[in-house]
């Protein structure tokens, strides 16, 4: 796991860089990322919380709602203003949480407006339609499935 000093600095870092990139807290340009680099996203803020160490007796869910004011790199740097190390990294966690739920919904958002679109494609196009010798009816649609 990655100590809580390290992981805080990172953490810092890469949220702030997200955040400029996605438009902010709100997310404003979230839907110009496509679905797989959403996944991706969400894949490295997964992967980061879970490599964080905390203390046996430390209980982050008990921090969840913690949402205080966003440290800035120099105060992670230098340690000003910052009781403990799971302080800071508890506060980071909280921004990248919130991040996972923008990132989260947009990706949920993304996929099913493209399913719809696949799905659309799929039953406008044209399938071939044969009947056999025993009189069923068959289609190319399994098969054209496999090809949109």
């Amino acid at each position: 796991g990655i100590f809580p000093n390290w992981a805080a600095c990172i953490g810092s870092i890469c949220s702030q860089y997200i955040l400029q990139q996605i438009g902010s807290g709100e997310g404003n340009n979230l839907s110009l990322l496509l679905p797989n680099q959403l996944l991706k996203l969400l894949a490295w803020m997964e992967e980061f919380r879970s490599a964080c160490d905390f203390p046996s007796n430390f209980d982050l869910t008990s921090h969840v709602n913690y949402k205080p004011e966003f440290i800035s790199s120099e105060e992670l740097r230098t340690g000003k203003g910052i009781n403990h190390p799971q302080d800071s990294l508890t506060i980071v966690l909280a921004v990248l949480w919130d991040i996972h739920r923008l990132v989260k919904d947009q990706f949920m958002l993304a996929t099913q407006t493209q399913t719809n679109i696949w799905l659309e494609n799929l039953y406008e196009a044209d399938h071939s339609k044969n009947q056999t010798k025993e009189g069923r009816l068959e289609t190319s649609l399994p098969e054209d499935l496999c090809t949109f």
